[in-house]
């Protein structure tokens, strides 16, 4: 549900990206949801701006403090820069193709993860958008996975969360840009991964249902198989 200030925080962003790279194009949220055909750009050469400026709107009217604000710079689908903001934790994650991640500034350096058992990963599952095949398989063998966490309902929060090793892995239905391109390259600056469930790379596309992303290539495979995503 968008409100009155996922619109402005929205334009404020596009406004402020638009001094910063007067000739890139910007894809907002709520502006792709009143025309789709913006996604297109996607697919182009040119530095395209994604914007989710309040991600986690259900969070806000409840009262908590779990949203953040989350900005991407991608071209040709790859993600370059992203950024989450979670202004109640007072924490802003920044991380750059090929060059690491930081918090507030400082480091963010890959966790060091132990080797667990699968039963003992940790982690979400967003079932929601799937087929029916995929949705049926993954509950069915969902109980493989002994610490299924409830979901959070903000990506700007979850991937946090996975960078940081709080959390091994989260399983997304849905793949809109705006929500993972950040996420996503923050993960794999540390450490982590973020496939397809057909095991291709994640690009920022529209096109496909369906993320994994892992704290590491081992937690994948053996998420991968304890799903049956093999």
């Amino acid at each position: 549900m968008a409100t009155v200030a996922d619109h402005e925080a929205e334009n404020a962003l596009a406004l402020g990206l638009a001094r910063i790279r007067p000739r890139s194009i910007i894809i907002g949220e709520e502006a792709a949801g009143t025309d789709p055909g913006m996604l297109s750009a996607l697919d182009s050469s040119e530095d395209v701006w994604l914007v989710d400026a309040l991600d986690g709107t259900d969070n806000i009217i409840a009262g908590s403090a779990d949203y953040g604000m989350m900005i991407a710079l991608v071209r040709d689908r790859v993600t370059l820069l992203g950024a989450i903001f979670q202004p109640q934790h007072d924490r802003m994650f920044l991380a750059k193709r090929g060059m690491g991640a930081t918090l507030n500034g400082s480091d963010l350096l890959p966790p060091a993860r132990e080797v667990l058992p699968v039963e003992n990963l940790a982690g979400s599952i967003h079932t929601r958008f799937l087929d029916r095949r995929t949705t049926a398989q993954v509950h069915a063998h969902a109980s493989r996975l002994g610490n299924v966490t409830p979901i959070t309902r903000c990506a700007a929060i979850e991937y946090p969360l996975i960078a940081h090793g709080v959390r091994d892995f989260a399983l997304f239905g849905r793949t809109r840009p705006w929500d993972h391109a950040a996420g996503t390259l923050l993960v794999t600056e540390t450490g982590g991964t973020a496939t397809r469930l057909d095991g291709t790379p994640y690009l920022s596309s529209n096109e496909a249902s369906g993320l994994l992303v892992a704290g590491g290539e081992s937690v994948e495979r053996q998420l991968r198989e304890a799903l049956e995503l093999v």
